[in-house]
């Protein structure tokens, strides 16, 4: 199976208090929008002997072409401040530097997710604003 060169990726980072951080990669770390802001989400969990996390991503959040038999690109990785620990379920060679975590084309591959779709790519996030005038010289009784 031929694949080509993937280069562009979603970034998705988390902590034990389950603050989010998101991005955009593009053509291997050149390109990175911080902006994003893809709708996920976390649950993390404290323990004695560490913390963990789950993450939910919802297809509609990533863009992909739909279709069987699908290559998808995926890296895991975690950072341990104490032991001053960086590691990744796809090793990055130290010869690609610091930022060789954003080695998009090197990443592991995920198979086997028949018949999916990204679904509607919208959102309604309903909001209420509230305010008070009072001009001047009026008076309530």
């Amino acid at each position: 199976m031929k694949l080509s060169a993937q280069k562009n990726a979603f970034y998705f980072a988390t902590n034990p208090l389950g603050a989010q951080h998101d991005a955009l990669i593009r053509d291997e770390g050149n390109n990175i929008n911080l902006n994003w802001d893809g709708i996920w989400h976390v649950q993390s969990r404290r323990f004695d002997q560490g913390w963990s996390a789950e993450i939910a991503i919802p297809f509609q959040t990533l863009r992909f072409h739909s279709g069987d038999n699908r290559i998808w690109g995926i890296n895991f990785g975690r950072f341990i401040p104490r032991k001053k620990e960086e590691s990744y379920w796809t090793p990055m060679l130290r010869s690609y530097s610091f930022f060789g975590r954003l080695k998009i084309s090197s990443y592991g591959h995920l198979v086997g997710l028949p018949n999916i779709c990204h679904g509607k790519r919208s959102q309604f996030m309903p909001y209420l604003i509230g305010g008070k005038n009072q001009e001047k010289g009026t008076s309530f009784a």
